[in-house]
């Protein structure tokens, strides 16, 4: 029973090198809260409180009192669902484990809308895996998640004037959706005669107009598909625009870290859009014409957002409609949302490469070389999650990949190089010496190349054509 207790909660703390130190520790009991917990039928609970979260040190505390004290940072929770002293039998079904992260105001927020709700939701909607329950009391659910999501981005201790000044970092816990940007406005402005409810009454016809299609995109249905998703990056960035240069009593309505925030998590929403969309059509086994435009479409989407952000950015550090508030230092960039963009390309380049060269093999061929297993090392990656956690992992899939296609890279750059050799190449140094008299135009010639164009760029091909590549540049007469 003791190490059950131990190893639980050294499990959620302790670094992975140090646990079982922290086990023998804990094991220790020093001050006979888990003896309590364990034996004592009055004694409901165990909680563990840490500090020194991030410093190295970890600070632990062992109490059977239900309360989040001072200056505890996160706080491994264990409870009975059964009276009495904890027998060998009630572990593990019997003792339930939990914890409470920032506040526990935050904590109960969370869990309702992360983890019960939706549980308790896909009983409602008929899923025979979930719990039903009675639609009055779903709906106390809805009120309550929403009570407490209004309550969190308060903050509990915070003066409404912080909140709005987002160089304070806990004005910024709350908010982790897009969403969460909108009713923290709507619910400021909502309060007339309150510390910054004036510059909110500002700030909220704007951002109001981004809470229908946000809803949706959180949702994972937007009107109008990949096109409707851009229009929401469209209608985000002009509504950035519009907020930007509002001031109050001296003090910018949306100061750069409060942009930075909310650009970054539009941006993960999106790219969770994306992946809820397109993970759904197999990436590796769906024929490319069955996800092609998908994945064009989102590739653009993610293309757009990177280099639109960035842009607006660039615009305010110059001076471009920033009604004298500047933007410092760099422009706007986010790793993960930059790194998603490059794996959709990828992926794109991956499957459209695989098409090419489908089609210049015979079925008999194909089959010979293993064209159709080429991509079993990528369908054991998920390839749209995207992390320097998973970028090993990745690399390593694509490592096997590339070493399986060699084969087929080979025996296709052979026959490029005689269709290049005997007719491109030819045809190209005819259609330039005729200029537009020839029977062959150059743009023709163009059109040929422009097919071959991904092909050309692997590793072996690129090699193999070598000496066609230098034939075509020079027959082209440069300008």
């Amino acid at each position: 029973r003791v190490a059950f207790i131990a190893s639980t909660i050294a499990g959620a703390i302790a670094p992975a090198d140090q646990k079982e130190s922290y086990v023998s520790y804990l094991a220790q009991d020093s001050n006979g809260c888990i003896a309590a917990f364990l034996n004592d039928g009055s004694i409901k609970a165990l909680h563990a409180n840490v500090s020194g979260l991030g410093t190295g040190q970890l600070q632990l505390q062992l109490t059977n009192e239900g309360a989040f004290p001072h200056g505890c940072e996160y706080q491994i929770m264990l409870s009975k669902l059964r009276g009495g002293p904890v027998a060998p039998e009630d572990i593990p079904a019997n003792i339930h484990v939990s914890s409470v992260s920032h506040t526990p105001l935050a904590s109960l927020y969370h869990s309702i809308k992360s983890v019960y709700g939706p549980m308790l939701d896909t009983g409602r909607n008929g899923d025979q895996s979930g719990t039903t329950i009675d639609p009055k009391l779903a709906e106390l659910l809805q009120q309550l998640q929403a009570g407490l999501g209004s309550a969190v981005r308060k903050g509990a201790n915070l003066q409404a004037a912080q909140l709005v000044d987002a160089s304070v970092a806990e004005s910024l816990q709350s908010i982790l959706t897009p969403l969460d940007e909108v009713d923290f406005w709507a619910e400021l402005a909502s309060r007339p005669g309150a510390a910054g409810s004036k510059v909110a009454q500002q700030v909220t016809p704007y951002m109001e107009g981004l809470r229908t299609p946000l809803s949706e995109l959180a949702a994972g249905q937007v009107e109008g598909g990949w096109e409707g998703v851009k229009e929401i990056v469209d209608q985000a960035l002009q509504t950035m625009r519009q907020v930007w240069p509002i001031r109050h009593n001296g003090q910018w309505a949306f100061p750069q870290p409060r942009v930075e925030h909310f650009l970054g998590v539009l941006g993960s929403a999106i790219a969770s859009y994306i992946q809820g969309h397109i993970q759904g059509a197999s990436l590796w086994t769906a024929p490319f014409a069955d996800i092609k435009a998908s994945l064009i479409g989102a590739s653009q989407i993610m293309a757009a957002w990177v280099g639109e952000a960035k842009t607006l950015t660039q615009d305010w550090a110059m001076g471009l409609d920033n009604g004298g508030h500047e933007w410092e230092e760099q422009p706007f960039a986010d790793p993960f949302v930059r790194a998603f963009q490059e794996r959709m390309e990828e992926v794109y380049r991956i499957r459209e490469t695989h098409d090419e060269l489908s089609k210049l093999m015979r079925p008999e061929e194909a089959a010979s070389l293993g064209l159709s297993t080429v991509f079993e090392p990528l369908m054991r990656v998920p390839a749209l999650q995207v992390s320097e956690f998973m970028a090993t992992a990745w690399a390593s899939a694509k490592e096997e990949y590339q070493r399986r296609m060699g084969p087929v890279e080979q025996s296709v750059s052979t026959r490029l190089r005689e269709l290049f050799s005997g007719q491109i190449v030819p045809a190209m140094v005819a259609a330039v010496s005729a200029g537009g008299g020839g029977a062959t135009q150059p743009q023709q010639v163009f059109q040929d190349l422009k097919r071959y164009s991904g092909l050309l760029g692997m590793p072996i091909i690129a090699s193999t054509l070598s000496s066609e590549k230098e034939a075509l540049a020079a027959g082209v007469p440069g300008p």
